[in-house]
C-alpha cells in the first residue's frame, strides 16, 4: 500500500493516452501509452516505458561465424548475418547489416568482438563507430600475437535512430581475416 498526500492507496488505474504537456518547474507527470508507464520531466524529457522484469528488456545480439576479409590500413565495419535475438528491430540481416540502430534515446551497454587470423607482424584493433563517422574511445589494439581474440565493451548515451557498428582495422600490408564476430546491445535506461 502506498500513501499519497496522507491517503492510503492500494492501486492506481491509468487510462491509455498520449504524452501530456511539459509540467511546471520541479514537477514530473506520470502517464500511460500503449507499451507502459512513462514520465515526463520539467524539461520535456520523456522516460519510459517504466517497468521491471523480463518484459522491460530491450536488446539484440547478432553474429557472423564466417571470416570477413579486412583490407590493410582500412577501417571496416563487420557485417552481421545471423541474429540470436532482437527485441526492438535493432538489426536487419539483409539491409545495413553492419548496424544496430537504437529505437529510443537512452544509455546502452554495447559489447563486440571476434577473432583475427594468424600473423604476428601487424597491428590490429577493434572499436565502435556511431552513425558512420564518430569513433568511440577507448578501443582495443594489439601487435605481435597470432590468432588474436579481441573484445570491447562500452556504455554509450545514444539518441533514437543513432546506429552503432563494430569496426576493425589492421595494417599487415595484405588482407587479414576477422571471424566469429558478435555485436550485442542492451538498453540500460
Amino acid at each position: 500500500m502506498a500513501t499519497i498526500d496522507g491517503i492510503d492507496i492500494t492501486s492506481l488505474n491509468f487510462q491509455e493516452g498520449s504524452a501530456p504537456g511539459t509540467p511546471a518547474s520541479t514537477q514530473w507527470k506520470l502517464y500511460t501509452k500503449t507499451d507502459g508507464l512513462y514520465v515526463i520531466d520539467d524539461a520535456g524529457t520523456e522516460t519510459g516505458p517504466l517497468g521491471v522484469g523480463a518484459s522491460s528488456f530491450s536488446g539484440a545480439r547478432a553474429t557472423k561465424s564466417a571470416a570477413q576479409a579486412i583490407t590493410t590500413a582500412t577501417f571496416t565495419a563487420i557485417t552481421l548475418t545471423a541474429e540470436d535475438f532482437d527485441t526492438d528491430s535493432y538489426h536487419d540481416n539483409a539491409t545495413n547489416n553492419t548496424r544496430f540502430t537504437v529505437p529510443t534515446t537512452a544509455k546502452y551497454l554495447v559489447t563486440g568482438g571476434g577473432l583475427w587470423d594468424g600473423t604476428s607482424t601487424n597491428a590490429r584493433q577493434i572499436r565502435f563507430r556511431v552513425n558512420g563517422t564518430t569513433y568511440v574511445d577507448p578501443y582495443v589494439a594489439t601487435r605481435g600475437f597470432s590468432d588474436a581474440s579481441m573484445s570491447l565493451t562500452q556504455i554509450m548515451a545514444l539518441t533514437a535512430a543513432d546506429y552503432v557498428e563494430l569496426v576493425v582495422y589492421q595494417d599487415s600490408g595484405g588482407n587479414r581475416n576477422f571471424s566469429n564476430a558478435a555485436l550485442m546491445i542492451s538498453r540500460l535506461g
